[in-house]
C-alpha cells in the first residue's frame, strides 16, 4: 500500500482526495476498508478514493485495512486534522444617535462561524441605561446621560478566534427645558411683587441655568434659588423675559 500522508485543514472545506493505491503479489484484486473518517469525509470503494468535506474539529486517527483474496490483510495509518483558524463573521452594526432618556434601536448582534459552533460574544462601552443580553445577543435599554459612545463588540468562537465590531451611539439633548408658566402681575408701586420662582427642569436630567431681563428697578433675580422678588419703585409696564 502506498503510504498516506496525514493532512490538516480548515473545518467546512475539502480535504485533499486520497486514492488508495493498493497491490498484491497475487495480481488480484485488493479490498479496501477505511475507519476512523471525520464527519463529511466518506470512502468510494469504487474509486478507492477518501474525500470530502470535514464538518468538524479534531484529529482523527484513520485507519486502512487493505485484504488480499487470501484474507492476508495489512493496515495503514495516517490523521486528518481539521481546525478552526478563522474568526467569526459579524455582521456591521450601524452608529446611532439618540435623544437622551429615549430608547435605542435594539441592536441584534449577528455573528456565525465556519465551523458552524457557537459564537460568544462581549460588549463594552455601552451608555449608562443601555445593558447586553447575551441570552438573545441584544443591545438594548435607554440612555440616560448626554456623550459619544465608542462601543466595542467582541465575538469568539469555540477556538479561541476573535473579532472586534465597533460602532457608537451618540446621545444628544436638542430639546430645550420646560419652564411652568408665569403669571403676570400687577402692583402698587414701592410694594412687595408676590414672589416669583421658575420651574424649568429638562428631559436630560441636567440643572436648567435661568437669565432674567427687563426686571423693574428694585426686583432682583437670585440665580442659587431661581426667585424674583422685591419691591417695584417706579410706575410702569415692564415686559419680562426668562430664559
Amino acid at each position: 500500500v502506498k503510504e498516506i500522508s496525514d493532512q490538516t485543514k480548515e473545518v467546512n472545506t475539502e480535504i485533499d482526495n486520497i486514492e488508495i493505491r493498493a497491490t498484491d503479489n497475487s495480481g488480484q484484486a485488493v479490498t479496501n476498508k477505511v475507519s476512523g473518517l471525520p464527519e463529511g469525509v466518506t470512502f468510494d470503494p469504487r474509486t478507492n478514493t477518501i474525500s470530502g468535506v470535514a464538518t468538524k474539529v479534531g484529529t482523527y486517527p484513520i485507519v486502512v485495512t487493505s485484504t488480499d483474496a487470501e484474507g492476508n490483510s495489512v493496515e495503514t495509518k495516517f490523521s486528518i486534522k481539521v481546525v478552526d483558524t478563522t474568526a467569526p463573521t459579524v455582521k456591521g452594526i450601524s452608529d446611532q444617535t439618540k435623544e437622551v432618556n429615549t430608547e435605542i434601536d435594539n441592536i441584534e448582534i449577528s455573528a456565525t462561524d465556519n465551523s458552524g459552533e457557537v459564537v460568544t460574544n462581549r460588549v463594552s462601552g455601552l451608555p449608562n441605561g443601555v445593558t447586553f443580553d447575551s441570552r438573545t445577543n441584544t443591545i438594548s435599554g435607554t440612555t440616560t446621560k448626554v456623550g459619544t459612545y465608542p462601543i466595542v463588540v467582541t465575538s469568539t468562537d469555540a477556538d479561541g478566534n476573535s473579532i472586534e465590531t465597533k460602532f457608537s451611539i451618540k446621545v444628544v439633548d436638542t430639546t430645550a427645558p420646560t419652564v411652568k408658566e408665569i403669571s403676570n402681575q400687577t402692583k402698587e408701586v414701592n410694594t412687595a411683587i408676590d414672589e416669583i420662582v421658575i420651574d424649568a427642569t429638562d428631559n436630560s436630567g441636567q440643572a436648567v441655568t435661568n437669565t432674567v431681563r427687563g426686571l423693574p428697578e428694585g426686583v432682583t433675580f437670585d440665580p442659587l434659588t431661581n426667585t424674583i422678588s422685591g419691591i417695584a419703585t417706579k410706575v410702569g409696564t415692564y415686559p419680562i423675559v426668562v430664559t
